[in-house]
């Protein structure tokens, strides 16, 4: 099915910012190595295609502003400009112009027009600072890309283009593609008419009957030809082969006339052979004998003599193939497939209730469950993506900002390739955003600080992602002064948050700074000072269903880890019954599940606590959290959870197995109900309410305040 103009439109708009994060990325990285020539080859190619498929889908402002960062960059792969800092700021800064530029909901604001004449200003400048100006003509192909160049050896692409024939009605312009490819190098291109039918036919003048093959020359690879096609590939017929030099076959010099259109498929071999006479050449002989159209015999002759020059046979391009696929269609299949999870959940449920007496319906229930976990992991891996994906624009952050606090910091990034659900990642941004702001204001300290306690003058700043079982790790740890918890303490005490008399560990103290309004800086700045940064940090990672801890040395540094479920589309949960309900809570969470043969007292005050295996932990009666009547079952059962070195027990009146779930969010309406992160729908088509067991530790914490609780530093359990 064809694309419409306006999803032609959102693809380049698609595509164009994917090149913008990209440029971010590589321009960050040439700042470290500024003499790396691939590097400036990539962004080279990034504001290229930005400007070619700028021109074609009229975005004519974004297509010449693009084209003066170009132009510098051009002159650097040249050897006439060196990477400065002053050349990268300005490509930085160009880049966010552009990006704003191609938002079609709004025009540039006053302040933003003066910062694009300025980044022009600034292009002109550094491009009379190069000493290789000169008057003389352009031919439109870049003099890196000039034969006999020391860097890089030509190279023949067989390009064979067939566009759908609705092309020309969606605005797609082939002219503009083959103005590309002549920037690129140098282009033979045929077009081949056969299909255009006679004007007193049918003739339509908006259908394209034309097809085109194109022998390009080029140093340039594969992927920047393919990208020239980028946004037409999907309503064409596209076909890109490399010749390659074969230093081999030195007997046959070039491929014959015969050959490259038998392996074209234009003439057959029998009537190239019934057309082989000595006393003719072959291709006028196969024009008399009928075998072959004049215009194929024209665009081999043409591709000889490239063909001699690389002395190669064609060879298709090996890789995988990718496609694009819009998001709410992968959110409608990964919604589909937990309907799917559901039906195969009650079928489970209908044939443990049957036992022996249908063993066919056993039979398929079990073959049911393996493909439909097959079909759940491959559609949540297509929702899958590298955290490493938004590290570009952390680089971004952490260098502005070292030039607005004038701080030297380094940034380290370990493990980019550790992937996420791209929901989950979406919403990961902003919080880490927070935290590096707040690791570069309060846990850098400035130049002169760091020469005085002796440490290196430029400070480091580590984001570091890995797995552990179900859940991705997330941390973010500096190297600045650590968290004073004293001033903390005097803080929190000012605006009544704790009491003087009480005493507070490290880590209570700690997770006062993600208060809302709660800020120990003492004046307010662009950055920080007005205590909501930490606030959003803790809203996006309950809203992620995550955990968030810190650990601090006072002068060495903090860390701040993330602890986040792998998908927040489905996952795995323990089904518990508690007054005739059925609840889900996380698998990853769960220790263990212990028999009770006395049930504890829910109503003992503030001193809920359990001794197990020689040690205290608090408890919870799920009862009481949701607000049941009754009291539990006798002999009961208590599942042992645990959360950011927490372990709470919660009571509850039966362990019904592990559950595969789908999480549905339970909406506005109840975005205030505590202890409970989501819903799900159970084979018998029940809602289950999903058990949120940071926050029913968090409750279990509060309850034995009273009861004085110092928390062992070398086990994760709490004793009285």
């Amino acid at each position: 099915m064809s694309l419409s103009s306006s999803e032609f439109t959102q693809t380049f708009l698609d595509e164009c910012h994917e090149h913008l994060s990209e440029l971010e990325a590589v321009l960050l990285e040439l700042e470290n190595e500024p003499d790396n020539i691939d590097l400036l080859n990539q962004v080279f190619r990034s504001l290229h295609t930005i400007k070619g498929s700028g021109a074609m889908f009229g975005f004519d402002e974004v297509s010449a502003f693009a084209h003066d960062l170009e132009t510098v960059f051009d002159k650097a792969r040249q050897g006439d400009l060196v990477v400065s800092n002053e050349l990268l700021s300005t490509a930085l800064v160009g880049r966010d112009i552009i990006a704003i530029m191609l938002d079609p909901e709004r025009d540039l604001t006053d302040q933003e027009k003066e910062q694009k004449r300025s980044v022009v200003e600034r292009i002109g400048r550094l491009c009379d600072k190069t000493s290789s100006q000169s008057n003389a003509p352009h031919n439109g192909v870049s003099e890196s890309y000039a034969e006999g160049s020391a860097t890089y050896a030509p190279v023949v692409y067989q390009i064979q283009f067939i566009p759908k024939q609705d092309i020309l009605r969606l605005g797609m312009d082939p002219a503009i593609l083959f103005d590309e490819l002549r920037d690129i190098g140098a282009a033979c291109i045929f077009a081949h008419h056969d299909e255009i039918p006679l004007l007193s036919e049918e003739y339509e003048p908006e259908v394209c009957y034309f097809w085109w093959e194109i022998v390009l020359a080029t140093q340039c690879d594969e992927s920047v030809v393919r990208d020239v096609f980028l946004f037409v590939e999907d309503d064409a017929s596209l076909r890109i082969e490399r010749v390659e030099l074969d230093s081999e076959a030195e007997e046959t010099p070039h491929k014959r006339l015969g050959e490259i259109l038998v392996e074209k498929g234009h003439v057959s071999p029998q009537n190239l052979t019934e057309a082989l006479q000595p006393s003719k050449v072959v291709g006028d002989s196969l024009l008399e004998f009928g075998g072959c159209d004049s215009q194929h015999v024209q665009a081999a002759l043409a591709e000889q003599p490239q063909d001699k020059e690389t002395h190669a046979a064609t060879k298709a391009k090996c890789g995988k193939a990718s496609i694009r696929v819009a998001e709410d269609r992968l959110d409608k299949l990964v919604d589909l497939v937990g309907e799917l999870v559901i039906l195969q959940s009650r079928l489970t449920q209908v044939s443990k209730k049957r036992g022996r007496r249908d063993v066919l319906i056993g039979s398929i229930s079990e073959e049911l469950v393996r493909l439909s976990d097959d079909l759940r992991f491959y559609t949540l891996q297509m929702r899958m993506m590298p955290i490493g994906s938004v590290f570009g624009r952390f680089r971004r952050l952490v260098r502005d900002l070292s030039q607005e606090l004038n701080k030297d910091v380094e940034l380290i990034t370990v493990g980019e390739d550790t992937e996420l659900d791209k929901n989950v990642v979406d919403k990961l941004i902003d919080p880490m955003l927070h935290l590096l702001r707040n690791c570069m204001d309060h846990g850098i300290e400035s130049a002169e600080a760091r020469a005085q306690v002796k440490k290196p003058a430029t400070g480091r700043i580590e984001i570091r992602a890995e797995h552990a079982g179900g859940e991705v790790l997330i941390s973010v740890t500096d190297d600045g002064a650590g968290i004073d918890t004293q001033k903390v303490r005097e803080k929190a005490i000012t605006q009544g948050l704790i009491s003087a008399d009480n005493e507070y560990d490290d880590d209570y103290l700690y997770h006062l700074i993600m208060r809302p309004g709660f800020s120990t800086a003492k004046s307010v700045s662009n950055v920080s000072g007005r205590g909501v940064g930490m606030d959003v940090v803790q809203k996006s990672i309950d809203s992620l269903q995550g955990t968030l801890s810190i650990t601090s040395s006072l002068g060495k540094g903090t860390t701040f880890t993330i602890k986040l479920p792998l998908t927040m589309a489905i996952m795995d949960g323990l089904q518990v019954l508690c007054a005739g309900e059925h609840y889900i809570i996380p698998l990853q969470m769960v220790e263990e599940c212990v028999d009770l043969l006395v049930v504890p007292d829910a109503a003992a005050g503030d001193r809920q606590l359990l001794l197990h295996r020689d040690t205290y932990i608090p408890y919870l009666c799920l009862r009481s959290v949701v607000g049941l009547e009754g009291e539990c079952r006798s002999p009961a059962k208590m599942v042992i959870v645990s959360s950011d070195g927490k372990r709470v027990g919660v009571v509850v009146d039966e362990v019904l197995g592990q559950f595969q779930t789908v999480v549905k969010n339970l909406g506005v309406v109840f975005r205030n109900v505590r202890s409970v992160s989501g819903a799900s729908i159970s084979g018998d088509g029940r809602v289950q309410l999903i058990i949120d067991v940071p926050r029913l530790i968090e409750v279990a914490m509060r309850k034995t305040t009273n009861a004085t609780f110092a928390r062992e530093r070398d086990a994760n359990a709490y004793v009285e």
